[in-house]
Formats: C-alpha cells, sequence, structure tokens
C-alpha cells in the first residue's frame, strides 16, 4: 500500500477534479510486499478512436489480474506489467524491477488450500510470494493465471 501525505499533494490536483482525484509528487510505501507498476491504454471518452495511455502502480496483484480480464474483453490494451520487489526478498540488497511474463497460482505445500502466487518474470526467474516462505522448488502444482505482455525491458531499481 502507499501512504500519502497532504503535504504532498500537487497543486494542480484541484483542476482535476477536487478531492476525489489526487496528484502526489511522492507517496510512501507502507509495507516491503510488493507492488506493481502497470501500463495500459484505454480508450478516451470523449474522442472515438483515441487511446490514453496510462501507468498505474498498484500494491495488488488483484488489480492486475482484473486489468488483464478487462484487457481480454477489449475494454483496455494491456500494455506491460513490472514487479517492484522489496530489498529483503531478493540477493542485490536493493529495491528491484522486473518485467512480468506470467503469473501463477500454487497451493502452498505445507498448507494446502492455501495459495501463493509466482510472477514469472522476462528473464526467466520468478518472485514467489507465499505466506510461508515457500521457495519456488517446492511448488509442483503450479497453475497459471494470466499470461501477460512482456515489458521491452527490465532493470534493477538502485
Amino acid at each position: 500500500m502507499f501512504v500519502t501525505d497532504e503535504n504532498h499533494k500537487h497543486p494542480m490536483s484541484q483542476l482535476l477534479g477536487g478531492d476525489s482525484v489526487g496528484i502526489w509528487q511522492a507517496v510512501e510505501v507502507e509495507l516491503y510486499r510488493p507492488w506493481f507498476v502497470i501500463e495500459f491504454e484505454q480508450p478516451a471518452e470523449e474522442c472515438d478512436g483515441v487511446r490514453l495511455s496510462r501507468t498505474m502502480l498498484s500494491a495488488r496483484v488483484d488489480d492486475v489480474l482484473g486489468l488483464s480480464a478487462l484487457s481480454a474483453q477489449g475494454g483496455v490494451l494491456l500494455k506491460s506489467v513490472a514487479i517492484v520487489a522489496p530489498y529483503a526478498t531478493n540477493p542485490s540488497g536493493n529495491w528491484r524491477m522486473d518485467a512480468l511474463v506470467a503469473i501463477w497460482e500454487a497451493d502452498e505445500p505445507s498448507e494446502p488450500g492455501m495459495q501463493a502466487k509466482l510472477f514469472e518474470k522476462a528473464d526467466g526467474g520468478f518472485y514467489v510470494d507465499s505466506a510461508f516462505g515457500s521457495p519456488l522448488e517446492c511448488f509442483t502444482d503450479m497453475r497459471p493465471l494470466v499470461a501477460l505482455p512482456t515489458a521491452v525491458a527490465s532493470s534493477t531499481m538502485h
């Protein structure tokens, strides 16, 4: 999740919809959990045939899955998804951003019925989101949830 502070609200927020829309110059990452950078296009309501490019930051995989479903229905065009993983969960010791190509689900080995999410990165590796810290090798029943468009490149955030 992201924490906002009124001190970081951009003055242009008032022009876009008052209290219902905010433009933020800074937000704080509340939890050391992965979050997602989602690039998509959507039709402009006021201009036929015009598509608006958007980039959304989300702390929820459900938002990625929802936009993917909308893309399959033709409502939006999903362009790319990247996962931003906290420094504590990767060997570099830094926050890291990687392009995703697929999201999988699997039963937790020690708790059947509980689900883990497995994020397939463009480089062939996986980011495992397991409540029990189960490593990738322990998951034998991976089920695909969604294939994602491949982003141009992955990079390490420093």
